[in-house]
């Protein structure tokens, strides 16, 4: 005696074949499943991604925290011209913020950004890559200021495009600072 809907259909029973398990999602094929897999996976690695999504404009605006900075280096200010590090504390400033620094010679009314952001730790220290201030055969003696700047995409868009567009081996500068660069601190050293 057969129970009713336990028998595998008449077709199956016929030729000694047993009956496949029913397919709980008949949609979800391996090569959909793999693609979720994939896009899961990529957005997790694009979110571990620590300071890519911030340079490249992730960072909407400014913090409504109260900000601060210091400059701890350089702390002599008889600088040389090139792979100065500057570095500081500051309050109000987090890792998901991008500040960048900004060279000016005084009295000249071009910006000069550095090539890369600096990068801010938790606790709000902040360090920048090795910095090029002036020119090494004609800034001897000259007074720059070293600004510092927290900026959102637009500002970083139009930093990454002078880098890229400029003429190698010349530094004309920004004529202005773009929108969305708001200054934080400065400093004035002179070029040794």
């Amino acid at each position: 005696m057969a129970v009713i809907g336990t028998d595998p259909p008449p077709n199956i029973r016929d030729r000694g074949e047993s009956p496949e398990e029913p397919r709980r999602f008949p949609w979800l094929t391996w090569t959909t499943a793999l693609f979720v897999l994939l896009g899961a996976l990529f957005g997790a690695v694009g979110t571990a991604t620590t300071n890519l999504p911030a340079i490249l404009g992730a960072v909407a605006g400014t913090s409504a925290a109260a900000t601060s900075v210091h400059f701890t280096a350089p702390d002599s200010p008889s600088v040389p011209a090139e792979n100065v590090i500057p570095r500081g504390t500051s309050t109000g400033i987090g890792p998901t913020d991008v500040i960048w620094l900004v060279t000016q010679k005084v009295g000249d009314n071009s910006f000069q950004p550095q090539v890369l952001p600096c990068t801010v730790a938790a606790d709000g220290d902040w360090t920048c890559p090795a910095t090029f201030i002036g020119n090494k055969d004609t800034d001897r003696g000259q007074v720059f200021d070293l600004v510092l700047y927290r900026v959102d995409g637009r500002a970083v868009t139009a930093f990454l495009n002078y880098d890229r567009t400029r003429p190698e081996g010349t530094y004309r500068g920004l004529a202005q600072m773009p929108d969305g660069a708001q200054e934080l601190g400065r400093i004035e050293v002179v070029r040794n």
